[in-house]
């Protein structure tokens, strides 16, 4: 995101985890895939660590994709971890939003421009009027999580 100015923390070290797309040949199916990907998580972050996951458990049923959000949520505020989620799960992060009582969560909606080339911040989740959330094929609006 462009920014006029920023203020950065140092953090301990990073994991980042994109999305992968499913493959024939993998050994896994896809919530075991998840599993895993998530495990890597816990086995390679140290405490105070940046932690950028790219659409956590968008591969699973949203119940159980929305059951793991919760629990990873909760394990990485142990580690004070700083988090940035991206998902589909709308309704979920917007339940999510609703249901903190601490404010350890800030929520974001990013879209494309007009253009559909460049990322733009359009400000807090919610409330959010439906009119201007225009999702292109294959990609639509996104909500970061970010846990502090």
């Amino acid at each position: 995101m462009p920014a006029a100015r920023a203020t950065l923390a140092r953090a301990r070290g990073l994991f980042v985890s994109l999305i992968e797309e499913a493959r024939a040949d993998q050994k896994e199916g896809r919530l075991g895939t998840e599993l895993l990907r998530i495990r890597q998580l816990f086995e390679r972050t140290q405490p105070g660590s940046l932690i950028i996951l790219d659409e956590l458990c968008s591969d699973t049923n949203p119940s159980e994709g929305e059951d793991i959000i919760r629990l990873v949520l909760s394990l990485l505020g142990e580690l004070g971890a700083s988090v940035l989620i991206t998902t589909h799960f709308l309704q979920f992060a917007r339940r999510l939003s609703e249901e903190q009582s601490e404010g350890r969560l800030s929520f974001l909606q990013v879209e494309l421009d007009e253009h559909e080339r460049r990322p733009i911040a359009s400000g807090p989740v919610w409330p959010r009027p439906r009119s201007r959330i225009r999702p292109r094929a294959g990609s639509g609006s996104r909500v970061t999580s970010c846990s502090r």
